[in-house]
């Protein structure tokens, strides 16, 4: 499990990650997210990238732009509202 956008990057670089469950907001700080591995997945390579990819945050602004940082890439992402 990946806490940080530079953690979850490194173990999908290192290929093998089957699944992703992304969170818009990381819980710490002010203003963080994981939109920034939204964008490294939708540009992986057809044949490293996880097969399935799902949103739980309970924020439906960040839904949307995880949603439209991954559009395109072929997934068919789930949202699981999240409280």
């Amino acid at each position: 499990m990946a806490r940080t956008p530079e953690e979850a990057q490194a173990l999908l670089a290192q290929g093998g990650v089957d699944e992703v469950s992304l969170d818009y907001y990381i819980g710490v700080g002010d203003g963080g997210n994981f939109l920034s591995v939204a964008y490294y997945l939708a540009q992986m390579p057809l044949d490293t990238r996880p097969q399935r990819v799902s949103l739980h945050t309970s924020s439906e602004f960040g839904a949307s732009q995880l949603r439209r940082a991954l559009g395109g890439s072929g997934w068919d992402v789930p949202w699981v509202h999240s409280c």
